[in-house]
């Protein structure tokens, strides 16, 4: 039975105000419960920090185009542990950083449960069977959808590329160490490793949000989702490298500059390539991250930040960026269509580039960040770049 339109728009507006409240929550407890290192913390041994990142990237923003990749929400949870591998790390958290405040502990205490598991899974493969260590690991929940340009239609657009949906679940690790690069010494480099395992097809829910969604707003029914992609299992292993150079230091209200070129390769049945680019930022506390996170394939910033509580870290970080990233690409589900099954698909391009801009500002414990994306074109038969916007809010708890 078709739901009328009231009661979806109340369903709708009670489901933005529990994400809001959410959202109000866990500021509060940012804002309360960020404290300075204890006075009995061991030199050289910090507490965890805990971050929760919220990225929306969407064809509304700026664009307009409600086409293509049109809709992207990114969830992550990320547990920053330090000196881990100290005999008496397990004693020190017991005894140094159980915060009083009860929001604080239960916070911790949620998030503390899922990073852990990502923590294990980190241990027992990467760090026992590749050697590959790390102190900072994610847990991720994320939902992309996919569809052609023509949404009124019902039929299958041949020349244009397949409706489909992924939702996935997600473990990542990030390893940060100082090295030598060329004539720069002590430069940042951060690695980081992504498992996504998730499904696309129906069971992926692509069409029920967006039709829910258009609902919502009063937007054009999207007629052709019978045309999607058939169930799959979908996996997705990505790393990637970046290094933080910079290039001139803040000098009075004059800002600092720097630049942080990278790459990384992505395997598995639903992206496969190699990506080269980087990013130019100009601004102030600029060691404090490494550009905000993004949803792939794109330019990956860091889930984590540091400004506020902590030793000498500044409370406020602003910058203004511009970046590159060109990706040689072997596979493409969302293209190439299913692997396993006959589906639609379209002739899919193998040199796709990103030209992005945007901005991020941080104070104490919160960070929100926007990036404007220009994507080429993806497969022959698009005329046009894709324009998306991408909001992340960034809290540390």
């Amino acid at each position: 039975m078709k739901r009328k339109r009231g009661e979806g728009e109340l369903n709708g507006k009670k489901g933005m105000a529990g994400r809001l409240l959410a959202a109000g929550l866990l500021i509060a407890t940012c804002l309360g419960g960020v404290t300075p290192v204890p006075a009995a913390a061991q030199p050289g041994m910090d507490c965890p920090e805990y971050f929760f990142n919220a990225t929306d990237a969407n064809d509304f923003f700026f664009g307009r185009t409600d086409r293509h990749f049109t809709q992207g929400l990114r969830l992550s949870l990320v547990e920053r542990r330090f000196n881990k591998k100290r005999p008496d790390y397990d004693s020190h958290i017991k005894d140094n950083c159980t915060s009083e405040r009860l929001p604080v502990r239960i916070s911790r205490g949620v998030a503390g449960f899922f990073t852990g598991l990502a923590h294990k899974i980190g241990e027992a493969t990467l760090e026992k069977g590749l050697g590959f260590e790390f102190e900072t690991a994610s847990f991720i929940v994320g939902h992309n959808i996919y569809t052609p340009e023509d949404l009124s239609k019902t039929g299958l657009i041949s020349r244009d590329r397949p409706y489909a949906g992924w939702f996935y679940i997600g473990f990542g690790f990030f390893d940060e160490n100082k090295r030598q690069v060329l004539e720069w010494d002590d430069v940042s480099v951060l690695d980081s490793v992504e498992i996504d395992l998730g499904v696309i097809g129906p069971a992926s829910g692509g069409e029920r949000v967006q039709r829910t969604w258009h609902e919502l707003i009063d937007d054009e029914d999207p007629k052709g989702w019978h045309n999607q992609l058939h169930n799959e299992f979908a996996l997705l292993i990505s790393y990637d490298r970046k290094y933080r150079l910079p290039l001139w230091k803040e000098d009075g209200i004059l800002p600092a500059g720097d630049w942080i070129p990278g790459g990384g390769v992505a395997l598995g049945n639903v992206f496969t390539y190699v990506a080269l680019g980087g990013i130019m930022r100009v601004g102030y506390n600029l060691p404090a991250d490494y550009g905000p996170p993004r949803i792939r394939p794109g330019t990956q910033g860091s889930d984590f930040f540091e400004t506020g509580a902590g030793r000498d870290r500044k409370r406020l970080m602003a910058y203004l960026y511009m970046g590159l990233e060109g990706r040689a690409i072997a596979q493409n589900i969302f293209l190439d269509g299913n692997t396993f099954r006959t589906s639609h698909a379209v002739n899919k391009r193998y040199l796709v580039g990103d030209w992005q801009f945007g901005g991020a500002l941080a104070y104490d414990c919160i960070r929100l960040a926007y990036t404007q994306v220009f994507r080429s074109q993806e497969f022959k038969g698009q005329f046009e770049p894709d324009v998306f916007g991408s909001v992340t809010l960034s809290v540390r708890f």
